[in-house]
């Protein structure tokens, strides 16, 4: 699944991919459906388009790039990349972390050592709660700007806590969030986790790497 944000005037929404080595082949596309989101708290934009696409037929193990966007309004965003699920049976890593809240400095550190020394995990589980207030989308905004584009490129899976509560409307998927808000003006044994070397404070994030 690959989600993202636009104005309301967006009509439509669209996912455009291919194999990342692919470049004289043909794009493929996917029609996205969206909810409209109601904020109203907000000053700027109370009402925005919140647009999800699945992709399908993927080959296991395999680059790919991506972007989202309109193609009535021919507003893009930049380019993404993505590696898909290794093969059934195969070996996979992935990282464990929770309780982000309001600590996006601390978030975009933790995602900057995981990457550094561990770029081949396979995904991110994030636990408990991903912001601080579930209504705030400025909160969204800020964790999303910290992650500096990383959950656009490494699928998340997500499981919601009672701060992030609130914003639940559909079954949580394993999926990336496209770091862009589109606008017309612009099954295995449980191993054993390596801890990353972070100090675990209370309402502070905690990640843990599972390979």
């Amino acid at each position: 699944f690959i989600n993202w944000r636009a104005s309301m005037d967006i009509k439509d929404g669209v996912v455009q991919y291919r194999e990342l080595r692919a470049w004289d082949s043909n794009i493929n596309e996917k029609t996205a459906y969206y909810v409209e989101m109601v904020v109203p708290n907000m000053a700027a934009q109370p009402s925005v388009k919140r647009f999800m696409a699945q992709l399908t037929k993927l080959k296991p193990n395999t680059a790919y790039q991506y972007r989202v966007g309109s193609k009535n309004a021919d507003i893009w965003s930049p380019w993404y990349k993505f590696v898909t699920a290794p093969v059934f049976g195969s070996s996979f890593s992935f990282v464990v972390l929770g309780d982000i809240q309001t600590s996006y400095g601390q978030l975009e550190k933790m995602l900057n050592t995981v990457e550094r020394r561990h770029s081949n995990v396979n995904f991110y589980m994030l636990v408990g709660d991903l912001v601080n207030d579930g209504e705030n989308r400025n909160q969204w905004d800020a964790m999303l700007a910290a992650s500096k584009g990383v959950f656009a490129s490494k699928a998340i899976a997500v499981a919601w806590g009672t701060m992030t509560a609130a914003i639940l409307t559909t079954k949580s998927k394993p999926c990336f969030f496209a770091n862009t808000s589109i606008t017309s003006l612009t099954a295995r044994p449980a191993p054993k986790p390596k801890a990353l070397p972070f100090s675990m404070h209370t309402a502070l994030p905690t990640v843990m790497l599972f390979s």
